[in-house]
């Protein structure tokens, strides 16, 4: 139980640390807090979360690739219309309902 809490707290000052130091600092402070707890503690490392990664890659490419093709501002266009005609769509689903609520 103390071991735990004294990881915890491990956990919690590499996080601390690396946000005030912002950017690449918060990973390389968290990757020195794991390999405390890997070589100091003899914790066992977890497996990476390759497809988290891959997923996390894909979309950067695709954000990347859409705005050097100006596909972003035509993605931003056409979701725009939607949301607006959303909005009519719903505005005139409630017309008729009150306009049916009124006949009674």
């Amino acid at each position: 139980m103390i071991l735990m809490i004294i990881l915890f707290v491990l956990m919690l000052f590499a996080l601390w640390l690396g946000s005030r130091h912002g950017g690449l600092a918060l990973g390389a402070v968290s990757g020195l807090g794991l390999a405390v707890m890997v070589f100091c503690f003899g914790l066992k490392p977890g497996s990476p979360p390759t497809d988290v990664i891959y997923i996390i890659i894909a979309a950067i490419t695709c954000a990347g690739i859409m705005q050097a093709a100006d596909g972003m501002e035509w993605l931003i266009q056409l979701a725009e219309k939607l949301f607006l005609c959303s909005i009519f769509k719903f505005y005139l689903h409630i017309s008729k309902k009150m306009c049916n609520f009124a006949a009674f």
